[in-house]
């Protein structure tokens, strides 16, 4: 099974507001939505089911490295079609010193 580690505003209906009221008007048919999750990926990794016990464990090794949640910066937008079903619009993030440390760290966790 796939997992992300990622990193998710609290209020994620700001992010949802904004993308509504940004693009609305031009593409109502792949905006943000109250189901969406808006969030900053810093990691992928599979699992095997027997594995997923391992799932608390790693969480908790990786809030204890992050002390602060850095500053994002949107850099631009991207368009992909998935599965040829739906639009999925992803924006590309600076990578400011902060989140990088933040996703070696993740990455150095994770293995």
């Amino acid at each position: 099974m796939g997992y992300i580690i990622a990193i998710m505003p609290i209020v994620t209906s700001l992010y949802i507001e904004e993308a509504q009221k940004q693009f609305g008007k031009i593409s109502q048919d792949y905006l943000l939505s109250p189901k969406s999750l808006p969030h900053v990926t810093l990691a992928s990794f599979d699992l095997n089911d027997e594995n997923q016990n391992i799932i608390d464990a790693l969480w908790q090794d990786i809030q204890s490295h992050i002390t602060n949640i850095p500053t994002i910066r949107f850099l631009d937008f991207r368009l992909s079609r998935k599965f040829k079903i739906f639009w999925n619009i992803s924006l590309t993030v600076a990578r400011d010193t902060e989140l990088v440390i933040i996703h070696q760290k993740t990455l150095e966790i994770r293995k």
